[in-house]
């Protein structure tokens, strides 16, 4: 079981700030250890708490820390739910192009085009695997957005970000 906590606070000095923490804790198969940090740095104000399956945790923070390098200026209380549901998507569109691949040799954006001309039984074995798929992915997310410190979860069969909490003034 991981560990990742975030507890938003004020310093000695009444600024805003975030406190984080998270286990190294990895178990693959039988064999477990402590050897992968679960923390990783997005931006100079983003952070990424993660969880789950690691490499899929790794590619999603690889997907933010892009998305936010370039987006992070935008970014405000107002909009933050869908500019973070971007990465997610891409990602959740990926790991379903790649599983078509797997099963068709096609992605599934040509999977839905020639969806007619399949016999129906696949084309419904495979859409219903679709909706099925589970990524066991778990992120917090936290960040500054408009000078408030953001805190953001993500429980991701890729379900998108289900709890936003700010520092008030």
């Amino acid at each position: 079981m991981t560990l990742c906590i975030a507890a938003i606070c004020r310093d000695e000095n009444k600024e805003r700030a975030v406190v984080v923490s998270c286990d190294r804790r990895v178990t693959v198969g039988f064999m477990t250890g402590e050897w992968e940090y679960k923390l990783r740095q997005l931006t100079p104000a983003w952070l990424a708490l993660m969880a789950g399956n690691l490499p899929l945790s790794r590619e999603l923070a690889s997907g933010m820390q892009t998305w936010l390098r370039d987006k992070a200026d935008e970014i405000d209380q107002h909009n933050i739910i869908e500019y973070l549901r971007v990465p997610v998507d891409s990602l959740r569109r990926s790991l379903h192009d790649r599983y078509v691949q797997k099963k068709l040799g096609m992605n599934a954006g040509d999977l839905f085009k020639i969806g007619k001309s399949l016999p129906e039984a696949i084309f419904s074995e495979i859409t219903q695997d679709l909706t099925k798929l589970e990524y066991d992915v778990e992120m917090l997310l936290v960040g500054v957005v408009a000078s408030r410190v953001a805190y953001l979860e993500y429980t991701l069969n890729l379900i998108p970000l289900r709890n936003v909490q700010t520092l008030e003034q």
